[in-house]
Formats: C-alpha cells, structure tokens, sequence
C-alpha cells in the first residue's frame, strides 16, 4: 500500500547547511564588491557581458533559495512524510502498470469510460493544481473520487466493472499526487543547470577581464 511505503523526508543538515549559507553570504558579498568596482557604468562589451552574467548567476541563485525554503514546505504540506524521488518513480510505475492491467481486463465499455471521465478529470492540469492549492489528504482526495465517479459506476451493469472503474480512480488519482511530489522534487534542481552555467561563463568572463586590465597596465 502507498502509507506502508513511505520513507521519513529528511532535510538535508549538517555540514552540507553550512556550506550553502557560505555560498549565500559569499555570493552577496561579491556582488557588493563588484557594485562598488564597477559602479553605475556598464563600460564596454567584455563589462557589460561580465554585469550580464552575474546578474544572472544571482537571479538563478536567488530562485534556488526560493525553491529549498518553500518546496519542502510544500511537500510536507501536502504528505506529511513525502518519499525520497526514487520511490515515487518507482510508485508511479507500478501505478501505470495497475492502470494498463485495469485496460487490458476491461470491456470496451469501461476503457471509454476511464478514457473520458477518469483519465480526462484527474489527470488534468486543473487537477494537479489542486494538489498543491487544496494540499487534501490522499485519503480524502480518493473518497471525494470515488464519489464523484458513483453516478457513472451504478450505471454499469457488471459488478467486476464497477469494481474495476473504482480501482481505476483510486490509482489516477493517487498517480495524480505522485507526480505533484515528483515534479516538487525536480523544481528543486531545476536551478541548478542555469545557475552552474552562468557561474561559469561569469568566471570565464571574469578571468579574460583580469587579463586584459593586466595587459593594458604593463603595456
């Protein structure tokens, strides 16, 4: 069962904390340094690339701050103890699995049915926004489903199909959370390519600066 799989989130500490709160304090340092070095003027290209870039490695580090102090908020918000992202790719499999097993045993009847009433509602954008808006109760959230989707069930005639439309929504819907913790888990690394590559190209641009102040003040 999902609750039995849990594994307790741990935030990261440690040394590892430290460390990230020395780049914050290091970063806005150096942009101090460089606001005083170069002032209001942005001078010629190789400059204005160089302000460009740094402007970019503080937006970008600024979005990674904003990501690691509200995204864990969130999760926990929404799970209480969320899963590591391995298992809830692995989750997720399994419930895509249980959807196309559901498929292949159902009638004709019942795959429409999943097709435009489950699949088409509690896999919708709207529906993911809910999981971050309303943050329900995965509990809560299958009842209100199951529900909802009673009116369609009643109308089948085969009990197997009944049961196996109600087994349909709890997997969606809980397919449905999954990838809202999922896609909070890669919101958290989603800054850091941009940032590394503005950090790099800011120091490239940087050192080919400190060459050519070098060279021009000895020439």
């Amino acid at each position: 069962a999902y609750p039995a799989r849990k594994q307790i989130y741990r935030r990261r500490a440690g040394p590892l904390r430290y460390w990230l709160l020395a780049h914050v304090y290091f970063g806005i340092i150096a942009g101090i340094l460089l606001l005083l070095h170069g002032g209001t003027s942005t001078g010629g290209l190789l400059t204005s690339l160089l302000m460009i870039s740094f402007d970019l490695v503080i937006m970008t580090g600024l979005f990674g701050i904003a990501c690691y102090l509200i995204v864990p908020r969130i999760m926990t918000s929404i799970e209480g103890e969320p899963l590591l992202i391995e298992d809830l790719r692995a989750r997720r499999e399994e419930l895509r699995e249980t959807l196309g097993r559901i498929g292949q045993e159902s009638s004709e009847e019942l795959r429409q049915v999943i097709k435009d009433k489950v699949r088409r509602r509690f896999l919708s954008f709207n529906y993911l926004l809910r999981q971050y808006i309303r943050r329900e109760d995965l509990s809560a959230l299958e009842a209100k489903a199951r529900e909802e989707i009673e009116p369609i069930a009643d109308r089948l005639g085969d009990p197997k199909s009944r049961r196996q439309l109600i087994e349909a929504v709890e997997a969606t819907v809980t397919l449905r959370r999954v990838d809202s913790l999922i896609y909070l888990h890669q919101l958290l690394k989603l800054w850091l390519a941009p940032h590394v590559v503005a950090t790099s190209l800011m120091l490239m641009l940087m050192l080919v600066h400190i060459i050519q102040v070098i060279y021009f003040a000895v020439r």
